[in-house]
């Protein structure tokens, strides 16, 4: 009798929770012009809130929903940290090492560079360049993408400061790809497959558009147009290059959080901080603050946001098709719902 009385309890919890959501983000759409958006929740392992919101495709009233596949933008960084942190693990990285161990293609800068300091924003290595767009249309290889900015100056000295860098990025998925013998787009197809994340791959382009895959907006002025050229993201798979369902992302992070990606004690070395007192909190892949483990992005057709409370063990994970709008305040506030 006590049991189904905390059942009921539980559930009714549950429903005044989801319902919030819901208020949540049907308020932030009419502020913000936000086409479409995907919303999942996960509290101790089990998915408590999925849905979805508005237009995967508003020229041809596809709605979208849980299932839609949506561009990861920055928060791909986050999945190629797991995937790096898993070569670490088998002994085929060293993250102290320097890359040009693992990168040919990477020229003598005079100074020492490291895959740590690479993937927390320490190395120095630049990130776009101020005026340019710095997007392609066709497809490269990581060491074709690693040329297009190899031989620039780095910023500053590697370890010296925090300077956020898609680029550096793009060559940790160099090193991956010389570690594991694969080309980095396989290579994450069977780490992401360990979490069970079927959709949570490389974007790629050809003649047919998935029919799940959403088409991509951006924000200009109060109004949200459709993208009329699509950006071709292999030039940084590892730093913005993903695609997913926010359901897979969800059920990747809660992978990541549970450990099943890698030792804890790995995890947590990917998940302490790295960055300077009073600079950016960054660990290796991740913003990283007391309880949280998250990541944001921002890219053509993308605001996105995935939020691990590691100690209330809740994963939130917020996707919309739509760039310039923003989305950190919303998953904040969907977090503390769930009290994380």
């Amino acid at each position: 009798m006590l049991s189904s009385i905390v059942a009921t309890l539980v559930l009714t919890q549950q429903m005044t929770q989801s319902s919030r959501v819901t208020d949540a983000v049907e308020a932030y759409m009419k502020e913000q012009p936000a086409v479409g958006m995907s919303v999942v929740v996960m509290e101790k392992g089990q998915r408590v809130y999925s849905k979805g919101f508005g237009w995967q495709d508003r020229e041809n009233k596809i709605a979208a929903t849980p299932m839609t596949r949506f561009r990861l933008a920055s928060i791909s960084k986050s999945v190629t940290a797991v995937g790096a942190m898993r070569l670490v693990e088998q002994g085929k990285l060293n993250l102290d090492e320097d890359i040009r161990k693992y990168v040919p293609e990477w020229p003598d800068k005079g100074v020492k560079i490291t895959l740590r300091q690479l993937m927390s924003h320490m190395s120095g290595v630049r990130h776009y360049q101020t005026g340019k767009t710095g997007a392609f249309y066709t497809q490269m290889t990581m060491a074709e993408a690693v040329k297009t900015f190899s031989n620039d100056p780095l910023i500053h000295k590697p370890g010296e400061t925090y300077d956020y860098s898609t680029h550096a990025f793009t060559v940790v998925a160099r090193a991956i790809e010389t570690a594991s013998g694969q080309d980095f787009a396989t290579y994450m197809r069977s780490v992401t497959k360990l979490a069970g994340a079927e959709t949570l791959v490389c974007e790629t382009q050809g003649s047919a558009w998935p029919a799940a895959r959403s088409r991509h907006y951006v924000k200009v002025g109060e109004k949200a147009n459709a993208s009329t050229k699509t950006e071709n993201l292999s030039w940084k798979y590892g730093g913005g290059g993903f695609e997913s369902t926010a359901v897979d992302l969800a059920q990747f992070g809660q992978a990541v959080l549970d450990g099943k990606m890698m030792k804890p004690t790995t995890r947590n070395e990917m998940w302490k901080k790295q960055t300077p007192e009073g600079q950016s909190s960054y660990g290796l892949g991740w913003g990283v603050t007391a309880n949280r483990r998250q990541h944001s992005g921002s890219q053509q057709g993308a605001a996105t946001y995935l939020m691990i409370n590691e100690k209330e063990k809740i994963v939130v994970c917020v996707m919309i098709n739509t760039s310039g709008v923003p989305v950190g305040g919303l998953t904040d506030t969907i977090m503390k719902i769930y009290g994380g």
